[in-house]
């Protein structure tokens, strides 16, 4: 019996100091947790939450993420909008018939079609 115990404490020792050896290991593992942009290969740690925040910032600067694709083509729209806006402001155009108020849904009381279409091209942007 008194071998049965021993066996038995000993056994417990040699778990509990396993079980510390995978906790210490879970841990570290988790420290050395990488996650990698997809399109340049940079690699950045996870956050404590597990979250990849430091690659959710670099996407809005990597060069090779097709995001940049996206913000150059807006940016050029913008500045054809622009032209469209600085082309209207030029013209003269005629004032809207009596009734025609909401011209594209704009200058209520105004009979200007330049106005109204200034007003619209101005909240696009």
């Amino acid at each position: 019996m008194d071998n049965d115990f021993e066996h038995y404490y000993n056994a417990t020792i040699r778990l509990k100091k396993e079980n510390a050896e995978l906790n210490a290991r879970i841990t570290n593992i988790k420290a050395d947790r990488l996650t990698y942009c997809a399109y340049c290969g940079e690699e950045f740690p996870m956050d404590a939450g597990g979250t990849p925040k430091a690659v959710s910032n670099h996407i809005h600067n990597c060069p090779k993420h097709p995001i940049q694709d996206y913000k150059a083509e807006i940016e050029r729209l913008k500045a054809q909008l622009n032209k469209v806006v600085e082309l209207v402001e030029f013209l003269e155009l005629p004032n809207l018939p009596s009734g025609h108020d909401d011209f594209i849904g704009y200058g209520a009381g105004k009979h200007d079609a330049r106005h109204a279409i200034l007003k619209a091209l101005k909240t696009t942007q």
